[in-house]
């Protein structure tokens, strides 16, 4: 037998998931391998899903979670890039179990340097920073990016890596006391939102400037963000952490040229090919190496403390993501 982290009950935050005892998985298929899970966080996303405010891509499977990193313990007799031993981390979804079977190409190797818990960390975070400062806009150094959230784990991530290739940052936060840490992170430009965020932007003396913004928390904060984009240009929005339904002056749109597109890390994983997504990680490996690229503060958690883990990821804005092991501590 195995644990295995379920989806519990939604409308009760002390029960939105359950760790319960399954039957370990077959032995792997020609194809596969076998990885024995060190070390798994509670992302924002993780706590949408728990909701029922994310989507999940089968209703039908109690499993859940978007990250985990472990070490490979058997390879199927197709699989020539991994080898028994190996520390990687997974692309698949539902990964909060203690054994997977997973298929070899949804698998990085993370080499030597890496704790479980930043293994465990590489997947979403710094992916979702890296391929929206690449994906939309061709910019160029100098150029200004404007994001909401900035404390969180993707907005750090998108300050380090904007300021690894020349960009320039304006960063919106709630929390002034994580004001210094972004510009020690390398922000350009930090404001703290005191409720009327769209004059604060018209006064910052980058008002009109980005060409490129980014939002995860929506409501009003999306239409602050579109007035202050300058013509042409491009909003991504890649989360929902308001819970509020996006509000914008469509007049952005007509009479500036703005582009709203959407991005879900899941979306792009399914579709881009392997060898595209193996080099985007190669990079992200490399950032984190030569210390252009910090991963988040952490909390750590046994699996038998699964409801403290969670009420923490609930609660604890900026002191740390919880990391949980199913074998540690």
């Amino acid at each position: 037998m195995m644990y295995q982290i379920q989806i519990g009950n939604p409308e009760n935050p002390s029960e939105l998931a359950n760790c319960v005892s399954v039957s370990e998985p077959s032995p792997c298929a020609p194809e596969e391998v076998t990885v024995r899970i060190g070390a798994f966080p509670i992302n924002p996303a993780d706590l949408l899903t728990l909701k029922g405010i994310y989507p999940r891509e089968d209703e039908n499977n109690p499993s859940l979670g978007t990250e985990a990193a472990g070490v490979v313990e058997a390879v199927g007799e197709k699989v020539t890039t991994l080898s028994p031993g190996d520390k990687v981390f997974l692309l698949t979804q539902n990964n909060w179990s203690e054994i997977l079977n997973v298929p070899a190409s949804k698998i990085v190797k993370i080499g030597s340097g890496f704790s479980p818990a930043h293994a465990a960390m590489m997947k979403v975070n710094p992916a979702t920073a890296y391929l929206m400062l690449e994906k939309f806009v061709n910019l160029q150094k100098g150029d200004w990016i404007l994001q909401s959230a900035a404390n969180s784990a993707v907005g750090r991530s998108v300050i380090q890596l904007a300021a690894a290739k020349g960009f320039k940052t304006l960063n919106i936060v709630r929390n002034p006391n994580r004001v210094d840490d972004l510009y020690a992170l390398g922000a350009d430009e930090v404001i703290v939102d005191d409720g009327d965020i769209t004059q604060q932007l018209k006064t910052s003396g980058i008002y009109q400037k980005a060409r490129l913004a980014f939002d995860c928390v929506g409501g009003n904060t999306t239409d602050a963000i579109l007035q202050s984009l300058q013509k042409g240009s491009t909003l991504v929005i890649y989360g929902a952490m308001s819970s509020q339904p996006i509000a914008f002056n469509p007049g952005a749109l007509v009479f500036s040229d703005i582009h709203i597109r959407g991005f879900w890390l899941t979306q792009y994983l399914k579709h881009a090919s392997n060898p595209e997504i193996q080099h985007m990680y190669e990079q992200i490996i490399s950032y984190v190496k030569s210390e252009k690229l910090k991963l988040p503060l952490f909390e750590e958690f046994h699996i038998s403390n699964l409801k403290e883990a969670l009420h923490h990821a609930n609660t604890a804005s900026g002191s740390g993501k919880p990391i949980i092991y199913f074998d540690k501590i």
